[in-house]
């Protein structure tokens, strides 16, 4: 089958009767296949044909991506490149933020409103999708790294990964675009106005103004909680997060 059944990031689920497995690479949701066993696995048979589409097209194909943050921290991502286009230098990146901001893009496939990657990669665009600092899935202190810097963190964190994919010869400089949706909607916001590499931006249902973000949302959002207090008693730790400014 071609599969690598020891990668930690394959997901598989196995029936303990019927030794059912379900394949999911980042090319395609490959379907239910059943093994003889659990030993039998690399010989397991598709019993379903559901994403028959997705083996007659040229996929986009993906990798992790990893770089280091400008406080020394590592930090990883995932590469989506056009299809025919794996690992090609000098392409034109689209920064894609996931939401959350406890959340993280992998090493598995999805396709659906939220998540276009694909689609944006099937245009031409090498699609950087970092696990900046907020994500899960690198531990507690790496989640919470995020607290009380909701945005500048994050920011810091793919910003660097912007500069390590053009120092690395991989992102063209001059093509560069950002956006994302909810929280990435929130970094896409706060982003543009910190810098002017990006030539355009996507943004959905992301804050623009988290003070009145804070203020205006019933239930109260989460702005106290990334920020570890409600916003008027760390005025200086919201003042340039909570609009668009510079900081």
């Amino acid at each position: 089958m071609g599969w690598n059944l020891r990668n930690p990031r394959c997901r598989s689920a196995i029936a303990k009767l019927a030794h059912c497995v379900c394949l999911l690479g980042n090319r395609a949701a490959h379907g239910v296949y059943i093994a003889d066993g659990p030993d039998k696995l690399a010989q397991a048979r598709p019993i379903t044909s559901f994403n028959k589409l997705f083996t007659e097209r040229d996929l986009p194909q993906a990798k992790p991506y990893r770089w280091t943050s400008d406080d020394g921290t590592p930090v990883e991502g995932m590469l989506m490149y056009p299809p025919g286009k794996f690992e090609a230098k000098n392409l034109p990146v689209f920064v894609f933020i996931h939401g959350g901001p406890q959340d993280a893009d992998g090493n598995h496939f999805e396709a659906d409103w939220y998540q276009w990657d694909r689609l944006a990669a099937t245009a031409g665009w090498l699609v950087f999708e970092p696990n900046y600092r907020g994500s899960t899935g690198y531990g507690d202190k790496f989640a919470l790294q995020i607290v009380p810097e909701l945005v500048s963190r994050p920011g810091k964190d793919i910003l660097t990964g912007v500069d390590a994919l053009v120092k690395d010869g991989i992102a063209d400089a001059n093509h560069l675009a950002v956006g994302g949706y909810s929280y990435g909607g929130y970094m896409t916001n706060w982003l543009i106005t910190q810098t002017t590499r990006f030539k355009a931006a996507v943004t959905g249902a992301g804050a623009v103004e988290h003070v009145a973000n804070w203020a205006t949302t019933t239930p109260p959002s989460t702005t106290p909680i990334i920020s570890a207090a409600c916003p008027g008693k760390l005025p200086s730790a919201t003042a340039a997060k909570a609009r668009f400014s510079r900081s």
